[in-house]
């Protein structure tokens, strides 16, 4: 699993209003007082200041106006994925969705003449105001002081603040502001890469994951029949920060594993100037191994790899808007605009700790995500690698400190997993039985930001139940939204990367598995005629106890502690058990 950062958001093809720029005046009594909107307690691991920023440096500014009817769209999208509802598979055009989320009038002429009362041209692109502001404006729009801050691990530097604060009377008006407080996060690969023989693969499937296994495991199909073949179902998946997927390798890895579709490949579609280098010594292990199991497993289907242009090289005396966007707002504004056919299943094993977003940021991510769900896409993220917080029973090794300035010790939830609006994958290995993932601590807790859904709340309460009484008090948050919600095998998976056989595991590799299966699902639902999935988990906990494997062995360790036990039902290890894709097909929505 990868992690990755964020920082703006969605928008919709519709007009713009331009504010008339107007020269800089003094502030409006309007827009006094002030009050702070939000603030960070410590410069954010791997990070360090540098200087303030040079005042004439240009900002791309996407102030979040704040949306109106979240609850009501919240439930319209869990309506339209349960099964017995009558709005079940109606799915939404964006059209629809905008219009439910528009923010108020007023909002957006305040923001609007908050911007003109600095001498800023504010531009409005459905529910962000836009606009190219100095660090000199900044610095005063904001009451705050922009720095300069370089990350400590990669050299990457990046204008930031660690507080702002706006007028009291905008507080209500608008959700978050970008770029500000939100840094970008270090990237982590998978656990365990090791180099093998090819040729050498366990016909046990005990030690080596490979395609046969998964299909004997998860009972998935090996021929392929015409009939079930749909040329519009489409299987995406998220690339980020220079991954890069290799043709060359995928082929080795087809010749090996899924020679019937040998030369067959991928379709690239680059997002905000994502390149995909087809030089083997920068082929990516993430990309590789994500994009390698979605050929073998779903070959029959057209498979998409967005790759997500990272941040720019930040050059602090060039006088150019820095393009301060992170990855996943950039795929979000892509696939919430483009004219082009959205994937029916989207993948993305990419994801870091959620204490490190605001908390209104989170919330217009996963809402980001709430849309794609209303247009029928289902979207599985891995659950993480790092068990309940920090994945290592060594004391020395901890990390599980809250950053609210309290250092608490608990447990670390990760984001994107903990949204309620996507399907996050825990981890397994082994067969007869099948357990959580031993070789590293598969990701699953409870968030501290999102409630737990009405979806999920029969299982979790059966979970939360049968815990001894006291354990891990103050460590989680027992109302959160509860993840994984499935697993499946993450355990030493052969793919070639740069040419070589190498062994890879990962939360990542379970969430391709899975995110296969559903395309398989799908691509047989479209040859029926019927709708695609689209947001899971309103049918998964409806109906997981009779369509999957439930996992009743295995821990996730983690921040000094033992973790969460796996059980009967669904558990914060491997959720409600893996897939049995003859069950999945039998128990699909009609």
């Amino acid at each position: 699993m990868h992690c990755l950062v964020l920082t703006g958001l969605v928008a919709i093809a519709a007009s713009c209003i331009v504010a008339s720029p107007l020269p800089a005046s003094a502030s409006s009594p309007l827009f006094e007082p002030y009050q702070e909107f939000h603030s960070l307690n410590t410069i954010p691991k791997n990070w360090e200041e540098q200087q303030p920023s040079p005042p004439d440096a240009l900002l791309h500014f996407k102030i979040g106006l704040r949306q109106q009817n979240v609850d009501d769209f919240h439930q319209k999208v869990i309506d339209i994925s349960t099964p017995d509802h009558p709005s079940y598979g109606m799915h939404m055009s964006q059209a629809e969705i905008h219009d439910i989320l528009r923010p108020a009038d007023d909002s957006t002429q305040l923001v609007l003449e908050w911007l003109q009362s600095h001498g800023i041209q504010g531009v409005l692109d459905n529910h962000w105001v836009k606009a190219v502001v100095t660090v000199s404006q900044a610095n005063k729009l904001l009451q705050t002081q922009y720095n300069t801050y370089r990350n400590v691990v990669n050299g990457d530097q990046v204008i930031r603040t660690m507080a702002y604060h706006l007028p009291t009377i905008l507080a209500d008006h608008i959700d978050l502001i970008s770029p500000t407080t939100t840094f970008p996060t270090a990237l982590q690969v998978s656990p365990d890469v090791e180099r093998w023989e090819s040729n050498v693969i366990d016909s046990t499937c005990d030690n080596i994951t490979s395609i046969f296994c998964l299909q004997e495991i998860y009972r998935l199909p090996r021929k392929i029949h015409p009939g079930t073949l749909d040329k519009r179902n489409i299987f995406g998946v998220a690339g980020f920060d220079g991954e890069y997927a290799n043709y060359q390798d995928l082929q080795l890895f087809l010749s090996e594993q899924r020679p019937d579709f040998l030369h067959t490949n991928f379709t690239v579609v680059s997002v905000n100037g994502g390149l995909n280098s087809q030089n083997l010594s920068e082929a990516g292990t993430e990309a590789n191994l994500d994009i390698q199991v979605a050929r073998g497993l779903a070959p029959q289907y057209k498979t998409i790899f967005y790759s997500v242009a990272g941040l720019p090289p930040f050059i602090p005396s060039f006088n150019t808007p820095t393009n301060t966007d992170e990855p996943l707002d950039k795929l979000l504004d892509f696939l919430l605009t483009t004219r082009q056919k959205l994937p029916h299943t989207l993948s993305i094993s990419y994801g870091s700790e959620e204490q490190t977003y605001p908390k209104t940021y989170a919330e217009r991510v996963c809402r980001g995500f709430a849309q794609l769900g209303a247009r029928g896409v289902s979207v599985i993220v891995a659950s993480g690698n790092t068990g309940v917080g920090y994945g290592s029973l060594d004391p020395t090794a901890q990390e599980c400190l809250s950053n609210d300035g309290k250092n608490e010790t608990r447990f670390i939830p990760q984001f994107l997993a903990s949204c309620p609006f996507v399907t996050t994958v825990g981890a397994t290995v082994g067969v007869n039985p099948e357990v959580a993932v031993k070789r590293f601590a598969s990701g699953g807790g409870f968030s501290w930001y999102f409630p737990r859904p009405s979806y999920q709340a029969t299982a979790v309460d059966e979970y939360l139940a049968q815990l001894p009484q006291g354990l891990y008090d103050g460590l989680y948050n027992p109302a959160g939204r509860a993840f994984p919600d499935v697993a499946a095998q993450g355990n030493y998976y052969p793919i070639w990367v740069g040419g070589n056989p190498i062994l890879i595991g990962g939360s990542s590799a379970s969430t391709q598995t899975f995110a296969a299966v559903i395309t398989l699902l799908n691509g047989q639902r479209l040859s029926e005629g019927k709708k695609p999935l689209g947001f899971l988990n309103p049918w998964l906990y409806a109906q997981g106890k009779h369509m999957l494997n439930d996992i009743l062995s295995g821990s996730n360790p983690g921040c000094d502690t033992p973790g969460f036990s796996a059980t009967k039902g669904w558990d914060p290890v491997t959720g409600l058990g893996t897939p049995d894709y003859v069950k999945m097909q039998k128990f699909s929505p009609r």
